[in-house]
């Protein structure tokens, strides 16, 4: 499991007071741009691709997808395996 904590700038990572928006029990995360395409990956990865080892979450996981070009700063810790 992953808890993700999302600041809205590289200096809240310093601000005791701002502590972020923090997303409990994610157990993928996925990084997406404005240069992403095709079907979102881990929840609809196509056949083909799928077929080639790509990991695909199961019903009931949580994947949680950060778009890099809207998010300035983020954490991610790891919880357990």
């Amino acid at each position: 499991m992953l808890n993700v904590t999302v600041y809205p700038d590289a200096s809240s990572l310093l601000d005791t007071e701002n502590d972020g928006v923090t997303f409990d029990s994610i157990d993928y995360v996925s990084l997406v741009n404005n240069q992403t395409y095709g079907p979102p990956a881990l929840i609809a990865p196509s056949p083909a691709r799928n077929g080639g080892g790509q990991k695909r979450a199961t019903p009931g996981e949580r994947v949680l997808y950060l778009n890099t070009n809207l998010i300035p700063a983020f954490e991610i810790v790891r919880t357990s395996d």
